[in-house]
């Protein structure tokens, strides 16, 4: 943009944010070191509408004529409407190729974590209060003993794996939580499906 091909219309167009119309190359003084290529393509005249979105301009759009003063003032606008619907089109399959590698890159995240958790078995949980919803870790799932869920909801309660002498104290650690602002950390005892029993630190 800023070397001598960028001050063409085009280049002009980019750097001005508005529409760059050369009625005449071979007779407009602002473009005589574009004569020579005139010459050779037989184009005479041009118009470049910048391609602006939320006032950022990604590039422009350029039309040739071979014959002089072959825009008009209708045309002009037909051009500005149009390059500004690239733009948006532009924008909208950036944004749509941005959220997608973002998607790939949270299932990848996701992945590393499951398998993180898998080999420290650590598990994760999150417990949303106003919609009473438990989300586990496939392997939260795993240490309860009972196959993971799709989407991680649970079914049933946790206090229904814990071991019945513990169960009180475990409330009153969620309570102190809740009602203090202090972080969650109980140690206590689960019994599986299977009957075995194991001993988990919980933190939250």
């Amino acid at each position: 943009i800023d070397g001598d091909r960028g001050k063409g219309p085009t280049g002009t167009a980019v750097r001005t944010g508005r529409p760059s119309l050369v009625s005449d190359v071979m007779n407009d003084p602002r473009y005589a070191s574009w004569r020579d290529l005139a010459v050779r393509t037989g184009y005479r005249s041009s118009l470049s509408a910048p391609l602006v979105h939320s006032g950022n301009v990604l590039g422009a759009l350029t039309v040739c004529a071979f014959e002089a003063d072959a825009f008009n003032d209708e045309e002009i606008n037909l051009m500005s409407q149009l390059a500004g619907d690239l733009a948006y089109g532009i924008v909208s399959l950036r944004t749509a190729a941005e959220q997608k590698r973002i998607e790939l890159e949270l299932v990848a995240s996701e992945k590393n974590l499951a398998e993180a958790q898998k080999i420290a078995q650590l598990g994760s949980w999150k417990y949303d209060l106003e919609r009473d919803e438990e989300l586990r870790s496939d392997e939260f799932f795993r240490i309860l003993g009972v196959p993971p869920r799709k989407g991680g909801r649970a079914n049933d309660s946790l206090f229904e794996y814990i071991h019945p002498d513990d169960r009180d104290t475990v409330r009153e650690k969620i309570a102190e939580t809740l009602e203090k602002r202090m972080p969650y950390d109980a140690e206590y005892r689960i019994i599986r499906p299977d009957g075995a029993v194991r001993v988990l630190h919980a933190r939250g």
